[in-house]
């Protein structure tokens, strides 16, 4: 199996020392303009690979504004946006190629279930931890490994997450409705953050008079004040504020297809979101229901969660990591 490695990063070094193939980093690796995708070399070198994979997203509309055409990426990037912009329209252009040429793409992304730790870890960090999935990085789009190997166990009791055992649901039933929008260059949201935001806004309030409470992106540095003047009742929390300080106060929350629902579900709250998204199996996906939330039953939850642990692996255990790697590698 040859496999070719776009943008490898500490997520991906253990597998890609494992696995050998070409490793490609566009931003280290000679000059590069949109113009000048791939140098000759690595192209004879993708063209004989049967594996793509990819680190990071693809397909982001928006990102290409951020883009200068003519810029010289050689290890000086201007920002982080204009990076994973260049980055995101790098990966599609490989991604596109790799279609055309029927070959495995393998996604590389950031964690899922290991987020709900947050809730209880204030320094907890996620950089141990890799989603891995086929086709796709999201749950809607993406294949992922369904059931664990006896001999390398996946379940939320061996690998930390406990708290989905026993869950409650502990949501404030007399608090107001969350809307938490997504980053607006980012195409894992499968709508525009803004349009997300003022529909979520519109649809919430054909059913109910409870306040809405809109908090986006840390990274979102679009304008939205004027929602507080267009609509009653509505509030925009500076993008700062913890998620976690939000818990107390919130009867239900609306996402798009943003991994902060793993917080919110092991706080306990109802999450409303996109069938694309990773709770959509906890069956709140009609906003107009908003004033009746699903309320999964325990076990519903447990079965839930150990799916979702199959989603996402530990770098520290590398036999683990690399046994899954290739399960993924031989996926129909």
């Amino acid at each position: 199996m040859r496999i070719f490695w776009v943008t490898p990063s500490n997520r991906t070094v253990p597998i890609a020392n494992r696995f050998g193939g070409v490793l490609y980093e566009p931003v280290k690796n000679e000059k590069l303009t949109t113009k000048e995708f791939l140098p000759d070399n690595f192209k004879a070198a993708f063209d004989k690979c049967d594996t793509l994979v990819v680190n990071g997203t693809w397909g982001g509309e928006r990102r290409k504004a951020h883009v200068k055409p003519d810029l010289n990426y050689e290890g000086k990037i201007a920002s982080y946006i204009m990076l994973s912009s260049y980055l995101d329209m790098f990966n599609q252009h490989l991604v596109s190629l790799a279609k055309e040429q029927e070959k495995k793409i393998i996604s590389i992304e950031s964690p899922t279930i290991s987020r709900c730790l947050f809730n209880n870890f204030k320094n907890h960090s996620t950089k141990s931890h890799v989603r891995m999935s086929l086709d796709h990085w999201t749950w809607g789009q993406g294949k992922f490994i369904k059931r664990p190997d006896p001999e390398f166990p996946q379940t939320i009791a061996n690998i930390g997450k406990t708290s989905f055992l026993n869950h409650t649901w502990r949501n404030n039933k007399d608090g107001n409705v969350l809307i938490i929008g997504g980053l607006p260059w980012d195409p894992t949201s499968t709508i525009e953050v803004e349009d997300f935001i003022e529909h979520s806004i519109k649809e919430i309030k054909l059913v109910t008079d409870r306040p809405i409470v809109v908090k986006v992106h840390p990274g979102c540095k679009i304008d939205m004040s004027y929602i507080t003047d267009k609509y009653d009742n509505v509030t925009l929390l500076n993008r700062h504020t913890k998620l976690q300080s939000l818990y107390k106060d919130t009867f239900a929350a609306v996402i798009d297809n943003s991994t902060s629902c793993f917080e919110l579900l092991e706080a306990g709250i109802p999450v409303f979101c996109s069938p694309d998204s990773f709770c959509e199996g906890l069956g709140n996906l009609d906003v107009s229901k908003i004033e009746r939330p699903y309320y999964a039953e325990p076990g519903e939850v447990v079965k839930w969660a150990n799916t979702m642990s199959m989603t996402e692996f530990d770098k520290s255990n590398h036999n683990s990591m690399i046994h899954y790697f290739e399960k993924l590698l031989y996926m129909p």
